[in-house]
């Protein structure tokens, strides 16, 4: 069974040793993905994102500077998120 295993290989052009080291390498790189997407979920799990929307919002600033409402009716922060 291997002898015929390799004799197919070989009229390829490869051995069984060049396909283990090629999916080695595709399983490393994909791991390597899977690990990078996991670092990258936590760290923007880890961002306070109703702060920052805060500090970047042209709305925000626009509301809260120009606006000739009294200062009480739109307080900073009153629509973040509550978790």
């Amino acid at each position: 069974m291997l002898q015929w295993l390799d004799k197919r290989l070989e009229a390829q052009g490869t051995t069984a040793e060049d396909l283990v080291r090629l999916e080695h390498q595709e399983q490393t790189a994909m791991n390597t993905t899977v690990r990078n997407v996991i670092t990258s979920m936590r760290l923007v799990s880890a961002l306070d994102w109703s702060q920052f929307f805060e500090d970047v919002s042209v709305v925000d600033e626009i509301l809260c500077n120009a606006s000739p409402l009294p200062q009480w009716i739109f307080p900073p922060g009153i629509f973040t998120a509550t978790r």
